[in-house]
């Protein structure tokens, strides 16, 4: 288990790449801009890309730590290398597809800083074409509301929404503030260092999708 000092670096940024050059080059742009004000760190894995991306990373972002594996390993897994890595209070996990926006990142870690019973925190997306994205905000479905009910662990997920209609579980576009989540999108997810050390990091039987759901839940039941 790792300890954290207080000196401890505030922020590590992990971006897990495959084949995505121009979109990563974007995305690592606007995340540098995003932390300006932060002390963090950029890591950022190429889960054996067969474009230019790691080429690319080598050339461009040199200030960042670079891990570049010679075969695919799958996204949690690969997360887990950067988060392995990482020496922040705060571990941000961003899809290397994503862009952020200026004032994002710090808004983020400010929220955490103020709310110290917060496990993570997700945000609010939009598309590229500025649409919200309902993917901001999914509880679990019907089968797991169930699931959770027969077995006693709903009682753990007291301010969920979680017997609602799947539709009725998404927030809905109007809705601008902060609401308590049942899952954290892995698209952009920043987490507290000191509860991945007590739950654990991501499942890599998840190899593609499904891991944020599951270190979710692991941290609900924390």
């Amino acid at each position: 288990m790792r300890i954290l000092y207080p000196d401890v670096m505030k922020l590590s940024v992990i971006v897990v790449n495959y084949n995505m050059c121009a979109l990563l080059k974007q995305s690592l742009y606007t995340l540098i801009r995003a932390c300006r004000d932060i002390d963090y760190e950029l890591i950022v894995i190429d889960d054996a890309s067969t474009d230019r991306s790691a080429t690319m990373l080598q050339d461009e972002f040199s200030q960042a730590t670079l891990i570049l594996n010679t075969k695919s390993l799958g996204m949690a897994k690969a997360r887990n290398q950067g988060i392995e890595q990482a020496s922040g209070e705060y571990v941000l996990l961003v899809n290397a597809d994503t862009i952020s926006g200026k004032k994002t990142v710090e808004h983020l870690v400010d929220f955490m800083d103020k709310h110290p019973d917060a496990g993570g925190v997700g945000v609010r997306m939009l598309s590229p074409r500025g649409r919200f994205l309902n993917e901001s905000r999914v509880g679990f479905t019907r089968p797991w509301a169930a699931m959770l009910k027969l077995t006693g662990l709903a009682k753990y997920f007291s301010k969920s929404r979680l017997y609602k209609q799947l539709d009725e579980n998404r927030i809905e576009e109007d809705e601008f503030g902060v609401t308590e989540i049942d899952v954290i999108n892995g698209a952009y997810m920043l987490l507290r260092r000191s509860v991945l050390n007590k739950v654990g990091i991501m499942d890599e039987r998840f190899t593609m999708f499904g891991h944020d759901i599951d270190l979710s839940f692991r941290m609900r039941l924390a």
